[in-house]
């Protein structure tokens, strides 16, 4: 079955292909950490939303023991103060790996021990954990949560070692949907909001993956002319992005950003061959702004004109120094990105 989507997102025009395009660098784009992050140092942040308070942002902390859930609100990007909650909300060990502010209030969704986990909060200060026996979550990992969408939230991820997904009405039950061609070793990394329903993406256990659905519970897995996707590619965030859709990830070389107008057929753009690859994707700042990094350090990068070309942007960002962006979110006046470099963990642009 193709899941349809309106025209508004997914058109027929064909973006033309990117050849040998080269990743340009670019220095109207300035990072610098936050200017206060309670307990910064031992805080990884994976992904930020809006809302009151202001900014919300999801990640895990280390605690003695091991590495515990957290979350920090700030209502200025600057200044962040962590929520509190015991290990009953946010046991050890456990981890948020997303967030989404929708109808419910906020939803974020994780792991917590060799289950998927999932926290909500109305307000962004106060949290509880959700469905803790569910069976749905048994040797699962939430990795992307959408909200605004039918049924109300989204959530994909992996589960068995097989790509898997989850819908809800209010972010408190949950249900799991069949996700086609759903291989051993495949897994969902990322679920996007486009048109009336939802795309994810992530890999099938050999390549780059997208599947579709018009309602959150009907799947399927669009198919791809040409074999875009190198083997060992992995997708790892997608935006909806007029004429149709980008996605960043890795290919079997590094860093890369794919680009298609209708799903099906995609074009590549290398944005590093170092080891880096690109974790999360935003359309804001100079149009879209993608994040990662690796062994060399944290990484971003900009595209003016709908991914067909990209200009390195990490000016600000410490080199030489292991670690990814995380979670790239548009938050006025600036963007602000998560990091995973322990005393670093959240970063913004003027």
């Amino acid at each position: 079955m193709r899941v349809s989507l309106t025209a508004a997102v997914v058109t027929a025009v064909l973006l033309a292909g990117c050849g040998g395009a080269t990743v340009k660098r670019q220095t109207t784009l300035r990072w610098s950490a936050a200017t206060q992050v309670e307990d910064a140092a031992v805080a990884s942040v994976a992904r930020i939303t809006s809302g009151a308070p202001g900014g919300v942002a999801v990640g895990s902390a280390s605690e003695p023991g091991g590495t515990a859930a957290a979350v920090w609100t700030s209502g200025d990007s600057e200044h962040w103060t962590r929520a509190s909650g015991d290990q009953r909300v946010f046991p050890i060990p456990s981890a948020m790996r997303s967030v989404a502010n929708g109808a419910g209030g906020f939803v974020a969704v994780g792991t917590a021990g060799d289950r998927g986990a999932v926290w909500t909060s109305g307000d962004g200060l106060h949290w509880e954990q959700q469905a803790e026996n569910d069976p749905a979550f048994t040797g699962a990992a939430i990795a992307s949560i959408q909200g605004g969408v039918r049924p109300g939230y989204i959530a994909v991820g992996t589960k068995d070692a097989h790509a898997a997904a989850w819908s809800s009405a209010d972010g408190r039950s949950w249900k799991p949907v069949t996700v086609p061609d759903a291989a051993p070793g495949s897994k969902m990394n990322n679920v996007a909001a486009a048109g009336p329903g939802v795309v994810a993406v992530g890999s099938d256990g050999h390549t780059g993956a997208v599947w579709a659905s018009g309602d959150g519970v009907r799947w399927s897995r669009w198919s791809t002319a040409g074999k875009p996707f190198a083997p060992g590619s992995e997708l790892k965030s997608l935006q909806a992005f007029a004429p149709g859709f980008v996605a960043v990830g890795r290919d079997s070389g590094g860093a890369a950003a794919w680009r298609s107008a209708d799903g099906h057929r995609w074009s590549e753009v290398v944005l590093g061959t170092n080891g880096a690859e690109g974790d999360s994707l935003a359309a804001g700042g100079p149009s879209l702004v993608a994040v990662g990094g690796g062994p060399n350090g944290m990484q971003a990068w900009t595209s003016s004109d709908a991914a067909r070309h990209w200009r390195a942007a990490d000016s600000g960002l410490p080199a030489g120094r292991p670690g990814h962006l995380k979670g790239v979110w548009v938050l006025r006046p600036g963007l602000i990105a998560g990091g995973d470099v322990a005393g670093l963990p959240i970063w913004v642009t003027p």
